[in-house]
């Protein structure tokens, strides 16, 4: 089966006929965008061969075009050397047609005989889809990186190929050994899951059960201690809160802690008699401390006040000195002014007769500034009356480049509608001799042309003949006359706005319009060269006029000015004989004001010592004034002292205060001692009364709660001997017994089948090797060509189970590239044992190989390539690359105007 073409119409995007081209034998790849229909084009292939047209179920429907219209698929191919084509319809219009060299097929009769060529399976599922290999062949988007999922109709249709290639019978012994394998498993399954081999159904439920019993039988042995535990509990409980209670040790422990209490009472008094000692101790202190340092304040106030007068006097001789200096300074600072004064004097006379100089030189440059200003501005006025003539006759311009485009736009109209009208108006040939031509007239004019087109009631008048009026079909261009009437008549209004009635007055005038706005800006250019830089616009025209003819003015006054004082100054400061030599005067200024800054900074230096040493004077004199001040602090705080109290005073009240000292200690240390002899401290005993009440606080809580938990235990144990413990112990145990029974037997059983299983399984798997060898051999060499040094390992139900190249590894290990490469050549190991065995055979793949590299890609592309000498591959990628790659038919999905009609 090759296909040669694909039309289909009303398929999800396709709301228009579309068509698959350049279709042939081989190698076929269709490469366009993602969202460009690729998965809707292999959705509609299955549909066409797998479902039936009579369905009309939810996957039908989801068939049908985003617009709604209904599906409508036709395939076009080769049976061997006959062309063939196969049209499916579905939902309302539903219907399938099969066209085979001259026989024709309809309804299901067509899809019976398509099932039937392609070797599909007679089965349908429940949504009356045809199952079978080929589901595994046409492989959609995202599938390609799984194993094929084959239906029982799929293991049916390999069983079929391998049966046919190798004449062997089925794997396992035939069908007793898979009966008796079915049974097996049918048996194990209420027994064991069929994954992990854990215990399901009546198994679970029995070991569940033995598990629940075995938890609530310890339990109740907890209980059973728990009741032992309270009993000794209680008795424990009850025996110490006898201790407790006992009134001769409450009594004795009261007794003994009104003992304590007494005995703090006693030593509290001690503790009031010691406070009062220290603090007459502590008055003591603070006398004799504070006249011992009045007496060593008077002593360190004599020695500051002989310090402050060494100071002082020291003092006065330096400020004697720097008063000194400072009169020398001034000395040199006033040489240094006159030198100064002098050097400025010279200076200033050589710098005004160098001025003059230089003014007479800027004189001479002012001269030549107003002969360029003048020029200038004769040139602005000149430029600017050019360019205000221009700019006046291009304001006189009525037709300027927006209404020309308006009139030539309007004009095209006019000739666009005339045109339209001269191609259905009839045509009228007039063949005029010489003579002749002077004697007819059309519409009142002289006939010119020899052929016209009618396009309204037209008379022809010939001289001594007669008059002839032809009338077209003015129904046909009644709509057309009235749009180029309409259109004539804006022409006409748009030439009478600017003052024109014709176009070739109207092109005129632009031509008029253009070459004046050619002088207006070349007039404009040259104002603005005129202009300065900072003013280039036509609106500064007249205020730089003003601005020039304002500063030449100015120029013209300062000139005046600096001419008559040039003149009073030369007589002034010169001879004749020293203007002559003043251009040489500017050695002369340098020189003197060389001169002048030397003294000017001698001056500065001697400023400098001077202000140095006054500064120095100054802060000498204020160190004198603040060492006076201090010193006479110094006497008056020992004079203030002496009044108040004299030094003979103050030795006396020293020795008194001494005296009381030394008899405040003497009262502490006789209390220290009677306060020793007491066996405990205040806090001590403090400390015990404490411990002693909390100790009784503690017993009373400790009796409330034992009487608590005496009354719950009594509790606990009334309950437990209630519910009869050991009864229910002894019962348990016997259920036990019997649950351990039954998990035992079930474990027998499940052993036994998990045994017979696991041998039938391994003798099928032995014989289903032996099996699909004639499948591992057709796989074999496309694997070994993608995976070099290779050994490939199917199961049982033609899956790739394992790979082996160092080492085996199993499907499910492998990285989701390779899985998806092996995926790829599994479906063509089926194709190849399809075509092999029964000479049909097509494989469609959809974006598949996403996850490969470039060099398992290449290898890929060579297994393809040649398994595309033997059967039909579809290719459908978003990748350009590929065409490049694989070569091959280069698909494309064109648009057509209607689905073909099949025809016999």
């Amino acid at each position: 089966m090759i296909l040669t073409e694909i039309q289909l119409n009303g398929v999800r995007r396709f709301t228009s006929p579309i068509k698959l081209e350049g279709l042939g034998p081989g190698l076929n790849i269709l490469a366009l965008p993602n969202e460009s229909g690729k998965s809707t084009l292999l959705l509609a292939l299955r549909a066409a061969l797998m479902w039936r047209h009579s369905s009309g179920g939810e996957q039908i429907k989801s068939l049908a075009s985003y617009g709604g219209s209904e599906p409508h698929i036709i395939l076009r191919f080769m049976w061997g050397s006959v062309p063939c084509a196969f049209e499916k319809r579905f939902l309302k219009k539903k219907g399938a047609r099969l066209l085979m060299g001259g026989e024709q097929y309809q309804g299901d009769e067509a899809e019976e005989k398509i099932r039937n060529l392609l070797g599909l399976n007679d089965l349908i599922n429940k949504n009356s889809v045809a199952t079978g290999l080929w589901s595994a062949l046409l492989v959609p988007q995202g599938e390609s990186q799984y194993l094929p999922e084959l239906t029982d109709a799929g293991y049916t249709s390999i069983r079929s190929c391998l049966d046919q290639g190798s004449g062997s019978v089925a794997p396992a012994g035939g069908g007793k050994a898979a009966l008796l394998l079915s049974r097996v498993r049918e048996k194990l399954s209420p027994l064991l899951t069929e994954k992990k081999g854990e215990p399901t159904g009546g198994y679970k439920q029995a070991l569940q059960k033995e598990a629940e019993l075995t938890e609530r039988f310890e339990q109740l042995k907890a209980n059973r201690l728990r009741l032992a535990d309270d009993l000794t509990a209680l008795e424990r409980d009850r025996r110490v809160l006898r201790d407790l209670e006992n009134p001769e040790r409450r009594a004795e422990a009261k007794s003994q802690l009104e003992q304590v209490r007494q005995e703090r009472d006693r030593v509290s008094q001690f503790a009031l008699k010691e406070k009062e000692v220290l603090a007459g101790v502590r008055l003591a202190e603070r006398v004799y401390e504070s006249l011992k340092a009045e007496r060593l304040g008077r002593h360190e106030n004599r020695n500051r006040q002989k310090e402050l007068s060494e100071q002082m006097q020291s003092a006065q001789q330096q400020l004697a000195q720097l008063r000194d200096h400072v009169r020398h300074a001034q000395d040199k600072l006033t040489e240094a002014g006159n030198k100064r004064k002098k050097a400025h004097e010279q200076y200033e006379r050589s710098d005004r007769r160098n001025k003059s100089i230089t003014r007479q030189r800027l004189l001479e440059q002012d001269q030549e500034a107003l002969k360029s200003d003048r020029t200038v501005l004769h040139r602005l006025e000149q430029a600017s009356a050019v360019w205000r003539q221009a700019q006046a006759a291009f304001k006189a311009c009525r037709v300027d480049q927006k209404a020309v485009d308006a009139l030539r736009k309007a004009e095209r109209d006019c000739d666009k509608l005339q045109l339209q009208m001269e191609a259905q108006a009839p045509s009228v040939s007039l063949h005029l001799l010489p003579e002749a031509a002077d004697r007819v007239t059309v519409n009142g004019s002289l006939c010119s042309e020899s052929t016209f087109k009618v396009l309204e009631q037209t008379r022809i008048e010939i001289e001594g003949v007669g008059a002839l009026s032809i009338t077209p079909a003015l129904q046909e261009q009644q709509g057309a006359q009235a749009r180029w009437h309409d259109a004539k008549k804006q022409l006409e209004q748009a030439l009478q706005k600017v003052g024109c009635s014709t176009m070739a007055e109207a092109e005129q005038a632009f031509d008029i319009y253009r070459q004046t706005k050619a002088e207006q800006d070349a007039a404009q250019r040259a104002v603005l060269s005129c202009l300065p830089e900072n003013r280039q616009s036509t609106d500064q025209v007249s205020a730089v006029i003003a601005l020039y003819q304002e500063q030449i003015a100015d120029k013209e006054a300062r000139l005046r000015q600096r001419s008559a004082e040039l003149s009073t100054e030369q007589v002034t400061l010169f001879s004749e004989g020293e203007i002559l030599q003043a251009a040489e005067s500017d050695l002369e200024v340098e020189q003197a004001l060389s001169v002048f800054r030397e003294a000017q900074r001698e001056e500065e230096d001697k400023v400098a010592v001077l202000k140095s040493i006054q500064s120095d004077e100054t802060q000498k004199a204020a160190d004198v004034s603040e060492l006076g001040r201090a010193l006479e602090r110094a006497r008056h705080e020992e004079e203030t002292a002496q009044k108040h109290k004299t030094d003979a005073a103050l030795e006396a009240e020293s020795a008194q205060a001494e005296l009381s000292l030394k008899d405040a200690h003497s009262k502490n240390e006789a209390l220290a001692q009677e306060m020793a002899a007491e066996a405990r401290s205040l806090s001590d005993l403090e400390g015990d009364i404490r411990r002693r009440e909390e100790a009784l606080a503690a017993q009373d809580g400790r009796i409330r709660g034992l009487h608590g938990d005496v009354r719950a235990c009594e509790e606990r144990v009334r309950q437990a001997e209630g519910e009869g413990l050991d009864e229910q112990i002894a019962e348990t145990e016997r259920l036990i017994k019997q649950a351990e029974h039954e998990c035992r037997g079930y474990a027998r059983e499940s052993a036994a089948l998990t045994l017979l299983k696991q041998t039938l399984e391994a003798a099928e798997q032995e014989q289903t090797e032996r099996y699909l060898a004639p499948l591992v051999k057709v796989m074999q060499p496309a694997f070994s060509t993608v995976f070099p040094d290779m050994t490939l390992s199917l199961d049982a139900s033609f899956g790739v189970q394992a790979i082996t190249r160092r080492q085996t590894e199993q499907f499910s290990d492998l990285s989701m590239g390779t899985r998806e490469q092996i995926a790829v050549l599994a479906r063509l190991g089926f194709a190849q044992l399809l075509h092999q065995q029964q000479g049909k055979s097509l494989l469609v793949l959809d974006d598949a190989l996403s996850f490969s590299d470039k060099q398992r890609r290449e290898r890929l592309f060579e297994v393809l390539t040649d398994a595309a000498r033997h059967f039909q591959i579809l290719i459908l990628t978003c990748r350009d690359d590929i065409l490049s790659e694989l070569g091959g038919h280069t698909l494309h999905l064109r648009p057509c105007e209607e689905m073909a009609e099949l025809r016999v």
